[in-house]
């Protein structure tokens, strides 16, 4: 398991010695005294110690004794006053020199960890197409720079050319944004209809392969860009899944994108950017309050259940993105909108799989070939079977998560109909409302929480992660070193992985980001476009530009407060009043539009439906044992031990009926 590394300084800045300790220390202390203004400060004794010190004990003494003070008594105070200034100031030059020296090291190492992140979030998005074949990563390539509202119009002719290998709509493209950039959108209209044709023909091939991506160019040929104001969705449990590779020493549970995810994450963090969100707090009868809690709980269960499922099968399909059955482009998918859809093509991706080694398991037994072409199909047996019980752990530990989500399902469903029961029973004893600050009595309150770094906590991560971030980049120049191709590669995304793994649990130390109900919050608000920044720019260009993207992003307070709003209308039945609506405006700042859409949408009978989240379940059948067998097989074969055992797989899975929800298990022939 992976752990944050502790807090201690290091002796290397960038691969070059710090100065010597004493060095620093009459650095320091010539910086102190060369920040004391000495003319004020001896001005200030002066005065101090002459007419303050005089005219106060002449007044004071002269009230209480009805005469003047000695001499020898004025000259005692002027002396004790010069003394205790010169006391002060001798001080407050130590704890310049003292304190001074922690805070400027503070802010350098803060600086220096900022402007190390966009050196990250490049390397990573690299080694992310490095993953896939040619035609997939200029498909995502194209992706990254399609939706940076900041590439120049000729960046985006070429990255629709890539996409269309059409001349006609890259150049159309570059017209439409140079004049997109001057406002001039009925010029943009012009252009778009005289390639109409061709766009539409263009856009029918992309969806087959990438429907995000066609989403994205169709809205370029409109002259729609990425508004960075509103930033960008953040990718669906990525913060599950890198926490799981640091529990379970594993990278084969982070993808690449997570990678990004993070570090975007963490720069907005480190910049200042507050994340809020609100959860609701109960007041009143008891039984009412313990059903309340309870369908939170069990709804959260649940999220946090999904969540985990979805992003094993995410990473399935990042790991069979080669299969013709999987969508292309899966890490720029941010969040799956079809479970069902893309579990199938992961079982037929795994199905073409096994029956591409089943094929090549008959050529091995044939022994009809060469020795050289057996020695060759001995190697891809070997190169395919390790892929496959790759594949084959991902997907039990699918076939686990999606078991979690069974459970909590049932558990959820028994919550809404213990809810139900409830409100329908003692609805009269507890009237349903909406709480303000200043209301009294029972109902529903909401309490506002906030997900941020204080300055001082910001200080402690970049102390923390600033060696890291060097580290890495040592490890990086190392590893350009090695010769053998695949193995560089391997290496340079594991240390990429590495990276991510620590920055995250140096985040859960501060923030607690391992919570579902954290985990929820941060992937719910928007990121920064932070795909906008080049390379080759200095390290303050950087960090402006980014600082920059980050405090252009739009709150997100509101969003946040129109989905407390839904999910209290939706799970709990809470009526929006005119009442309920004026403290979600006046104290939560709620667009009245968006809770009259929420009002109307939650109205129907389908609310209800929608609110135990059917669409997330999955039939997922286990393994089949044909594919064991053939492991085992080719395992004597080649003289690999197994390393794993379908067995352990669950035999149970869950089929749902419309009138309520009833577990039956599975076949246990496969899975025995």
């Amino acid at each position: 398991m992976y752990r944050a590394p502790s807090q201690h300084r290091t002796k290397h800045t960038g691969g070059q010695d710090r100065e010597p300790e004493d060095k620093g220390l009459v650095r320091r202390l010539a910086d102190a005294l060369q920040r004391e203004s000495w003319g004020r400060t001896i001005l200030g004794l002066a005065w101090t110690a002459g007419p303050v010190t005089y005219f106060a004990l002449f007044g004071g003494y002269y009230i209480s004794y009805g005469t003047a003070p000695p001499t020898n008594l004025i000259l005692y105070f002027a002396v004790y006053t010069v003394i205790a200034g010169v006391f002060a100031v001798v001080m407050r030059i130590g704890y310049h020199v003292v304190r001074g020296g922690e805070k400027e090291e503070a802010e350098r190492l803060l600086t220096e960890t900022l402007g190390d992140i966009p050196t990250v979030l490049m390397t990573a998005r690299n080694q992310l197409l490095e993953g896939y074949d040619p035609s997939n990563r200029r498909l995502l390539a194209a992706k990254h720079v399609i939706e940076n509202s900041d590439a120049l119009p000729n960046a985006v002719a070429r990255a629709v050319y890539d996409l269309t290998e059409s001349r006609q709509l890259s150049d159309a493209v570059e017209g439409i944004d140079v004049y997109r950039r001057g406002g001039l959108y009925s010029r943009v209209e012009d252009l778009r209809l005289e390639v109409l044709p061709e766009l539409e023909a263009a856009l029918e091939d992309l969806r087959k392969r990438a429907p995000v991506l066609a989403d994205l160019l169709n809205d370029r040929f409109h002259g729609r860009v990425t508004n960075k104001a509103a930033g960008r969705m953040r990718t669906e449990g990525f913060l599950e899944r890198i926490l799981s590779a640091g529990e379970n020493d594993n990278f084969t549970f982070l993808g690449l994108s997570d990678v990004d995810e993070i570090m975007v994450l963490l720069f907005e963090l480190l910049a200042g950017r507050v994340l809020p969100y609100y959860s609701p707090h109960y007041s009143g009868g008891q039984i009412f309050r313990d059903s309340s809690l309870n369908l939170d709980k069990a709804r959260r269960e649940y999220r946090s259940a999904v969540f985990a499922r979805n992003s094993r099968l995410r990473m399935l399909v990042e790991l069979l993105n080669e299969s013709e059955e999987i969508h292309r482009v899966a890490a720029a998918i941010p969040v799956l909108q079809s479970v069902q859809e893309m579990s199938s093509n992961i079982v037929s991706a795994i199905e073409t799989l096994y029956e591409d080694m089943a094929r090549r398991s008959e050529m091995w037994h044939r022994k009809d070939s060469s020795k050289k072409a057996r020695e060759h199909l001995r190697d891809q047996l070997a190169q395919e079977l390790r892929h496959f019980r790759q594949t084959m752990q991902l997907y039990r530990s699918l076939y686990e998560a999606n078991h979690q989500v069974d459970r909590a399902y049932t558990a959820l469903f028994a919550a809404e109909k213990k809810y139900s029961n409830t409100r329908r029973r003692h609805g009269k004893e507890f009237a349903l409302r909406l709480l303000g600050s200043e209301d009294k009595g029972d109902g529903i309150r909401i309490i506002e929480r906030t997900i941020a770094l204080d300055v001082r906590e910001r200080q402690s991560v970049a102390r923390v992660l600033s060696p890291v971030f060097r580290r890495w980049n040592r490890s990086m120049s190392a590893a350009e070193r090695i010769p053998d191709e695949g193995r560089r590669r391997e290496a340079q995304h594991a240390l990429t992985k590495q990276l991510a793994v620590e920055s995250a649990l140096v985040l859960d130390k501060k923030l607690h980001v391992s919570r579902s109900a954290v985990q929820f919050a941060i992937e719910s608000t928007n990121a920064a476009a932070l795909g906008a920044i080049e390379s080759g720019l200095t390290r303050s260009y950087r960090i402006g530009w980014a600082m920059s993207l980050v405090r252009e992003l739009a709150p997100p307070g509101r969003e946040a407060v129109h989905r407390i709003a839904r999910y209290l209308t939706v799970h709990h039945h809470l009526p929006l009043t005119a009442e309920a609506r004026a403290v979600l405006v006046e104290e939560f700042d709620a667009d009245p539009a968006e809770l009259d859409r929420i009002a109307f949408e939650t109205s129907t009978e389908a609310a209800h439906e929608r609110s135990v989240g059917r669409e997330q379940l999955l039939l997922l059948a286990p393994p089949s044992r044909r594919y064991l067998n053939l492991m085992e097989r080719l395992n004597r074969v080649l003289g690999v031990r197994a390393s794993l055992r379908l067995s352990s797989l669950r035999p149970a899975y869950y089929k749902y009926e419309d009138a309520g929800v009833q577990q039956s298990a599975a076949a246990s022939t496969d899975a025995s």
